[in-house]
């Protein structure tokens, strides 16, 4: 009887509580558990950013979200850059979207129903947190050296995505057709507004390539290809004007993903995970495997 009781609570333990300790991936030195996993896991469903028809790609993002936080932490070493308390602090508050004028007390409270809802320790709120201050304060450091005033040109913008769809929008703007009707169309990343304008934007927060044409012409350009896609471009104006913030801020989110991208490329990564264990994964929060 002892025996036969012994024999189910190991396999209870190999089955359920070891696994829960193994390192299912590894981003540089740091190391990260199923259990760890679980829970933020458990956490984007709970922010309803986890798709639970399809657990698989919502994991592999999760991974992803979790191996950019610690790439941002090794990018914040390497440039010496270190979050203070009050820093801190006024991350959070950013994140929970709430004024300076609340106290801490007042804060407090506010601070534990959010970590009930998303279902997280402190502990890895705040190292969230962190990472997110590291990374405006390294977009920061990428700007600065932005003027307030610079050479602009007022662009219309089309992302053709191949040159097969270039040479078509070509074609039809060649036709007479609308720059606005072309962009939409045509166009696989459109600016914002729809209609391919971009707007007056400083040499710094464009492409290099499309850069370079785009300083040295008036008027629409022939088809551009760079390394990223096909483009055909339009300025319909040059002068020196202020930098608009949120052109600095586009400018800061760019050069970041290059220095991002750079710490992914250099950053050892291992990956574990088990085919039985993202089953699990699905089961503990009651989604399907596709």
């Amino acid at each position: 009887m002892l025996i036969s009781l012994l024999l189910i609570l190991y396999g209870y333990y190999t089955d359920r509580v070891a696994p829960r300790g193994d390192v299912v991936f590894q981003v540089g030195e740091r190391k990260y558990t199923y259990a760890y996993l679980e829970e933020r896991v458990k956490s984007d469903v709970a922010q309803g950013r986890f798709n639970l028809q399809d657990t698989a790609t919502s994991i592999s993002a999760t991974v992803s979200r979790i191996q950019r936080e610690e790439l941002t932490r090794l990018i914040g070493r390497q440039r010496n850059i270190t979050v203070s308390e009050a820093e801190l602090t006024a991350g959070i508050r950013s994140d929970l979207g709430v004024t300076e004028e609340l106290t801490r007390n007042q804060l407090a409270p506010i601070l534990r129903d959010q970590l009930l809802a998303i279902e997280l320790t402190l502990d890895e709120y705040l190292a969230i947190v962190e990472s997110q201050v590291i990374e405006d304060k390294v977009k920061g450091e990428l700007t600065a050296a932005l003027p307030a005033e610079a050479e602009q040109v007022n662009l219309l913008y089309i992302d053709a995505g191949s040159q097969a769809n270039a040479i078509r929008a070509m074609q039809a703007l060649e036709g007479g057709a609308e720059f606005a009707e072309v962009a939409s169309q045509f166009s696989q990343h459109a600016a914002s507004s729809g209609d391919g304008v971009f707007g007056w934007t400083p040499r710094e927060a464009i492409d290099p390539e499309l850069a370079d044409v785009a300083f040295s012409l008036s008027g629409r350009s022939e088809i551009i290809e760079t390394e990223e896609s096909f483009y055909i471009i339009e300025v319909l104006g040059k002068e020196t004007r202020p930098v608009d913030p949120a052109v600095v801020e586009d400018v800061g989110v760019a050069e970041f993903n290059k220095v991002l991208e750079a710490a992914f490329d250099e950053t050892p990564f291992v990956y574990n995970l088990t085919q039985r264990q993202i089953f699990d994964l699905a089961g503990s929060v009651g989604g399907t495997f596709g």
